[in-house]
């Protein structure tokens, strides 16, 4: 069911975003996630707000079952 949820969440983002995340989960700080899709940290930064803020708005919708 988890895989599920966050496969769900993951749908929701951009691809920017889902490349950021993806980056962050496989264990890379933002200076390395930054170097690998090619932006600066302040960019990761950014990302990870926007990607924090969706996730407060989704797991607030009543079909989100975490």
């Amino acid at each position: 069911m988890a895989s599920a949820c966050v496969a769900e969440f993951k749908g929701e983002l951009k691809t920017t975003q889902r490349e950021v995340l993806d980056c962050l989960l496989a264990g890379m700080t933002w200076r390395e996630a930054g170097e690998e899709l090619g932006c600066a940290s302040a960019n990761i930064a950014y990302h990870v707000r926007q990607i924090r803020r969706r996730y407060q708005e989704w797991a607030e919708e009543p079909a989100c079952m975490i």
